[in-house]
């Protein structure tokens, strides 16, 4: 079951994900979008051959700490979730080059100034009340808001 590289479950009824998901461990890709779940399992961030991970319209409130585990993690699809806050640590995954947070229910954001290789943010949507802290001289094309 470790052989898998690709794992698609979008557009079904999950409300959960299995804890054994983390067994997975040479998956580089996994789409969960548009179901119905609101945790993600902390398993989750043993993903670490993970490359995209897909989330989006799901009904997710908070996100397991340890993703910056997450070490080769590039594109980080959460939009349309329940989201109200954004654990720290997301501004440690160095390698993420896209990632989407529109319509959810964010009010701020963690400082993102490790996210080193940044190209694309897309926060159009939230509540947000103030601007993320963006390290200068990264590499970011798109904002959104």
């Amino acid at each position: 079951h470790s052989c898998f590289l690709y794992l698609s479950l979008s557009y079904n009824k999950l409300e959960c994900l299995p804890v054994d998901i983390g067994q997975l461990t040479n998956l580089q890709s996994l789409n969960i979008s548009h179901n119905s779940l609101t945790v993600l399992p902390q398993s989750i961030t043993s993903l670490s051959h993970l490359e995209e991970l897909d989330v989006s319209g799901n009904s997710l409130e908070a996100l397991p700490d340890g993703l910056e585990r997450l070490t080769v993690l590039r594109t980080f699809n959460l939009w349309e979730n329940r989201l109200n806050e954004i654990p720290p640590n997301l501004g440690e995954m160095r390698n993420l080059t896209k990632l989407s947070l529109s319509e959810n229910k964010l009010k701020a954001l963690p400082p993102l100034v490790g996210l080193e290789r940044i190209t694309e943010i897309d926060l159009n949507q939230n509540q947000l009340n103030e601007f993320p802290i963006i390290r200068p001289g990264n590499t970011l094309k798109v904002l959104a808001c």
